[in-house]
């Protein structure tokens, strides 16, 4: 039997019958958390019905005045119990709601109060602990950028520096070119392979051919003959393949011979 939320059931508890009234129990926020049940024994129900029928009406009065006593008092339970369970559940879970949204929009500062130690008090302790882990990364983070910021500033004068080295370098090196090209004297320089790395437009002049036309190759391949390079003993010629030997064995030579060219 059902009347104005409540539902209405005879219950039998030890051998005796009890007229059993529930009604849902709800949340601030009509939430359905549970019910309540108050139960009296049928027998002493039906004694109150039979009071009423035996008796006058002051007694009527009487039992109805005790009904409205206990109407009162269940109503002051449910509120009691409302009160007591949204202390405990709803406003907690509404605080780590809060909290949740503050830290998804960066805000990683809030900590929730623990006012209790059940399975409430666990979530958000390790709802605390999930913030303080964000929060210790988040430091770690700035730390890193931080560091790499100022590595990357250090690289960023490391490369200016070089920048301006390599740029007087390569004035030198065209100053050097301009001096090398400018001197009447016949300048080379090889390789351990014999090829020439460094040639100025003197020398290229007197073999007839361009700087470029001889940068990288041997003497054989700009056209020198095979027995000034290597030598000939019959026709009592020296080549300079042995004196090129002895530079780069660390020893001078000094050579009084002509130049040859290419056209020798």
């Amino acid at each position: 039997m059902e009347a104005e939320g409540k539902t209405l059931h005879t219950l039998m508890l030890a051998g005796q019958n009890y007229l059993m009234a529930c009604k849902p129990l709800d949340s601030y926020e009509r939430l359905s958390i549970g019910s309540i049940c108050i139960g009296l024994p049928e027998a002493q129900v039906f004694a109150t019905q039979d009071a009423l029928l035996t008796q006058g009406e002051s007694t009527r009065r009487q039992i109805i005045a005790s009904v409205i006593q206990i109407g009162l008092l269940s109503i002051a339970l449910f509120t009691l119990l409302s009160l007591l369970i949204a202390t405990t559940i709803v406003s907690p879970i509404q605080r780590l709601s809060h909290t949740s949204k503050q830290i998804a929009a960066g805000n990683l500062t809030p900590k929730i109060p623990v006012t209790s130690h059940d399975e409430i008090g666990e979530l958000i302790n390790a709802f605390n602990e999930m913030a303080g882990n964000l929060r210790d990364k988040e430091r770690m983070v700035e730390d890193q950028t931080a560091e790499l910021s100022a590595a990357n500033d250090q690289l960023k004068g490391v490369l200016e520096k070089n920048t301006a080295l390599l740029q007087q370098s390569n004035r030198s090196e065209q100053l050097l070119r301009n001096v090398l090209d400018n001197s009447p004297e016949l300048i080379f320089a090889k390789d351990s392979e014999f090829r020439y790395i460094l040639v100025n437009a003197s020398y290229a002049k007197s073999l007839g051919k361009t700087v470029e036309e001889i940068l990288g190759k041997d003497d054989i391949e700009i056209g020198l003959p095979k027995e000034y390079v290597f030598g000939n003993p019959e026709k009592g010629i020296r080549g300079f393949r042995a004196d090129d030997a002895i530079v780069l064995a660390g020893e001078p030579v000094h050579n009084t011979n002509d130049i040859i060219t290419a056209d020798d």
